[in-house]
C-alpha cells in the first residue's frame, strides 16, 4: 500500500487543511504567507492523535507555537489566539467556559462537535468564538494501515454475552467509528461482508451498512470521495484466528515490539553513554524498508549498508592521504570495536551523512538487542515448537506425531521460559488440539507449566472465541477451513525460515476477498442488495482493449497472474482466471492525444479499491504485516484495519485473561 493512501497521511492532510488552516485566516496583506501564532489546547485523546501525526517543528510552521494540556492549570496568553482540539464532552465544555469567564482569553477557534453548542452559546463565550468544526476523528491512527477504536474493553463486551450491557448502543458506537475511518480515507464501501461463524457479526454488519448509506447521502461534492463501488468492509470477530496472536513473530517490527514493548518511541544509548529517544514511523526510511522483513535478513542488509559507508570512509581517507588505523580513533592496535560503535565514529567523520548514518546506527543497535535477547532466552527452540504446533508439520515437511510428548519435556527442562511464553505455548496446544483435547491432558499442561490463576484464565477464556476447551459440543475450527470453495490455509506457503513458517490467516482471507474467491457461505453479504465485488483489473480490461485497437503500432498482452501460493499457476495462454492485471506494451511512441501510450498503459482507476477490515478485539503486528503483504503489485488494493487496539502477544494474553472480570 502506497503511503499517500495511508490512514496517517490522509488524516495528517485532513487536520492540516481543516484545523490548522485557521491560523492563516485573516492575515494582513503585508504579513506574507506566515501563519498567525496560536496556542493549541488539547485533551488526552487529541494529544495521542496529534503526537502521532505531527512533529513540533511542523506545528510551528503551521502557526502553533505553544501546545497546552486542557486538564492542567494554564496561565492566560491574551496576545495569542486559542485553538481548542478536544472531544465534545461536558467536562471539556465546562473547562473551555471556565477559561473564558476567568481569564478573558482572545478569540476562540474550536474544533468541536455540535452536541454541546447550546451550552457554549448560553455561556458568555459566544463573542470569542470565531470557528467551530466537527471533525469526526474518534479513533487513534496507530499505523498507516490500522486504526484503534478507543473503546474500553471491546474484546469482552463483544464476545462475552453476560458482559454486553446495552448491546445496540455499543454496536452503533462501533459503526459510527468505522464510518469516521471511512470518511478519512475518502471511501464509503457499498459492500459489507462478515464472518458467519460468530452471530453478532451479522448484527454489526447491518449497522455499518446503514451508516455507509447515511454517509453517502451526506457526501461532499463529487470527485472528493469514492462511491465504494468495489471497496469492501469485512467484519471479523477475534475468533477468526486464535493461533497468530500467540506466536513469536521474528520479523523486525513484530519482534522488537514483542521483546521490548516498544510503542513507536525507541530509547537507546549512544557511544558516549547518553540516552536518546527516536520515533519509529514513516519518516524513517530505513525503518519502513526493513520493518516487515525477517530479523536474519534485516541483520544481513544492515551489515551491507554499514559496509558501504565504511568503504566511503576508506575512499575519503585514501584521497587525503590519511591512514585508517586503530590509533586514528584513539585505540590500541589490538582493540576490536563493534559495528555500532564504528558507525558512531563515521557520523563524527562524515557530517554530511549524519541522518542516514544515525538511522543505520539506531537500527543496528535495535537489531543487535533483538538477537541478544533471542539467544539469551533460547527463543529458537521455543519458536520451532510453536511452528510445529501451529502448522502440524516439522521443518522437513513430516507431520508432528505426538505434540504433547514434545511439549511437556520442553516446559519442564527449559529454564529460560517465562510465564508469558508458557501460556502462549499452552494456548497454541489447546487451540490446535481442541477437538482431541482431554481434561487430563489440559490439566497436565497447566500444572506442569505451573501457570498462575490469571494465566490459566486466558486458556479457558478461549471458549469465548469458539475454541472448545471444556465444552466439546462444537468442533474447531469452524467450517470455513474445511470448505473446498472457502479459505484454505497452507501454513508453510510463505515461510522461508524454519522458525517462521506460519502465516496469519488474515493474509489468505484478504487474498481471496481481493480476487473475488471468498466463499459466500462463510463470509456472506450484510444485505441481499450488496453486489459481488469485481476486481478492478478485470473491470478495466475491456476499456483497455478498445483503446488498444486504435494504436497503429504493435502491442502485446502480458499476463501477471495473481496466483495463490497453494495453487499452481496456469499457462500463459489461459484465459479462465480473471484475477490478473493486463499491461499494454506499445511498439510505437509517436501517437498523441487519446492514442497516447502513456494514457493507455496500465489502464486502471487512479485509486484502487480499499478493504476495511473490522476486527473486534486486539490485533498483533504480524496481522498488520499480513494486510500490507496481501496488497502486492498483482493485487492493487488498499487495506485499513480497524481494531480495538494493537498489542504484542504478551498483551494479547493479558487482555484475554481479563475477559470475565467486570
Amino acid at each position: 500500500m502506497e503511503h499517500q493512501y495511508g490512514l496517517r497521511t490522509l488524516l495528517h492532510e485532513k487536520l492540516q487543511g481543516e484545523v490548522f488552516s485557521v491560523c492563516s485566516h485573516g492575515q494582513p496583506k503585508d504579513h506574507g504567507n506566515n501563519p498567525r501564532p496560536h496556542v493549541l489546547v488539547i485533551d488526552k485523546a487529541s494529544l495521542g492523535v496529534v503526537s502521532r501525526l505531527f512533529r513540533m517543528s511542523q506545528l510551528v510552521s503551521l502557526g502553533i507555537i505553544i501546545v497546552e494540556d486542557l486538564e492542567k492549570r494554564r496561565e492566560p496568553l491574551r496576545q495569542l489566539d486559542a485553538l481548542y482540539l478536544v472531544e465534545p464532552t461536558v467536562k471539556n465544555c465546562d473547562t473551555i467556559i471556565q477559561d473564558y469567564e476567568d481569564r478573558n482569553q482572545t478569540p476562540l477557534y474550536a474544533c468541536f462537535d455540535d452536541e454541546l453548542l447550546n451550552k457554549l452559546a448560553a455561556a458568555n463565550v459566544g463573542k470569542f468564538v470565531k470557528t467551530l468544526k466537527e471533525l469526526n476523528i474518534s479513533f487513534d491512527p496507530v499505523d498507516q494501515a490500522a486504526a484503534s477504536l478507543e473503546i474500553p474493553r471491546t474484546l469482552e463486551a463483544y464476545h462475552v454475552a453476560q458482559l454486553a450491557t446495552n448491546r445496540v448502543s455499543f454496536l452503533q458506537t462501533i459503526a459510527n467509528k468505522v464510518g469516521d475511518v471511512c470518511a478519512v480515507v475518502h471511501d464509503y464501501p457499498k459492500t459489507i461482508r462478515y464472518r458467519k461463524a460468530f452471530p453478532r457479526n451479522a448484527e454489526l454488519a447491518k449497522l455499518i451498512q446503514r451508516k455507509m448509506e447515511e454517509l453517502r447521502l451526506d457526501d461532499p461534492p463529487p470527485g472528493k470521495y469514492h462511491y465504494g463501488k468495489n471497496s469492501v468492509v469485512l467484519i471479523l470477530d477475534r475468533g477468526y484466528d486464535c493461533i497468530s496472536p500467540f506466536i513469536h513473530d521474528l520479523n523486525y517490527e513484530a519482534m522488537a515490539k514483542d521483546l521490548f514493548d516498544i510503542h513507536d518511541h525507541y530509547k537507546y544509548k549512544t557511544s558516549t553513554g547518553s540516552e536518546k529517544e527516536v520515533i519509529l514511523d514513516e519518516n524513517d526510511d530505513l525503518w519502513m524498508l526493513e520493518r516487515h522483513k525477517h530479523i536474519a535478513a534485516v541483520s544481513r542488509e544492515l551489515a551491507e549498508h554499514a559496509k558501504r559507508f565504511k568503504e566511503m570512509r576508506k575512499f575519503k581517507r585514501g584521497s587525503t592521504g590519511e591512514q585508517d588505523t586503530p590509533q586514528a580513533y584513539g585505540e590500541s592496535s589490538g582493540a576490536v570495536s563493534s559495528s555500532t560503535r564504528e558507525l558512531w565514529r563515521l557520523i563524527r567523520e562524515m557530517p554530511q551523512l549524519h541522518k542516514e548514518l544515525g538511522h543505520l546506527a539506531i537500527h543496528m543497535n535495535l537489531a543487535e538487542q533483538c538477537l541478544t535477547v533471542y539467544k539469551a532466552r533460547e527463543l529458537e527452540s521455543t519458536c520451532l515448537l510453536e511452528q510445529a504446533l501451529a502448522t502440524g508439520l516439522e521443518p522437513d515437511g513430516t507431520k508432528v506425531k505426538n505434540a504433547l510428548d514434545r511439549l511437556i519435556p520442553f516446559l519442564v527442562n527449559t529454564k529460560s521460559l517465562s510465564e508469558a511464553d508458557k501460556t502462549r505455548l499452552a494456548a497454541l496446544y489447546v487451540v490446535t488440539h481442541a477437538n482431541s483435547l482431554t481434561p487430563e491432558n489440559l490439566h497436565k499442561v497447566l500444572n506442569i507449566g505451573n501457570l498462575p490463576a490469571l494465566k490459566r484464565a486466558a486458556i479457558f477464556n478461549l471458549e469465548h472465541f469458539g475454541v472448545p476447551v471444556t465444552n466439546k459440543s462444537k468442533s474447531y475450527p469452524p467450517e470455513e477451513k474445511k470448505s473446498k470453495k472457502g479459505v484454505t490455509f497452507d501454513a508453510t506457503a510463505f515461510g522461508s525460515y524454519d522458525t517462521a513458517r506460519w502465516v496469519p490467516k488474515l493474509r489468505y482471507i484478504l487474498e481471496d476477498l481481493m480476487t473475488d474467491k471468498l466463499d459466500l457461505n462463510d463470509f456472506p453479504f450484510a444485505t441481499e442488495s450488496s453486489q459481488r465485488i469485481v476486481s478492478p483489473t478485470t473491470e478495466s480490461s475491456s476499456a483497455v482493449e478498445k483503446a488498444a485497437t486504435k494504436l497503429k503500432g504493435g502491442f502485446q498482452w502480458v499476463r501477471k497472474a495473481a496466483v495463490r501460493s497453494d495453487q499452481k499457476a496456469e499457462p500463459q495462454g489461459s484465459k479462465d482466471d480473471k484475477s490478473f492485471e493486463r499491461t499494454l506494451l506499445v511498439g510505437s511512441a509517436r501517437f498523441r492525444g487519446e492514442n497516447n501510450p502513456r494514457r493507455i498503459q496500465n489502464f486502471q482507476s487512479a485509486d484502487p479499491p480499499r478493504v476495511v477490515i473490522v476486527i473486534l478485539g486486539p490485533v498483533t503486528h504480524s496481522e498488520i504485516r499480513s494486510a500490507y503483504l496481501a496488497c502486492s503489485s498483482n493485487i492493487p488494493w488498499h487495506t485499513t484495519i480497524v481494531c480495538s487496539e494493537v498489542v504484542n502477544p504478551e498483551g494479547m494474553v493479558d487482555r484475554i485473561s481479563q475477559m470475565n472480570t467486570k
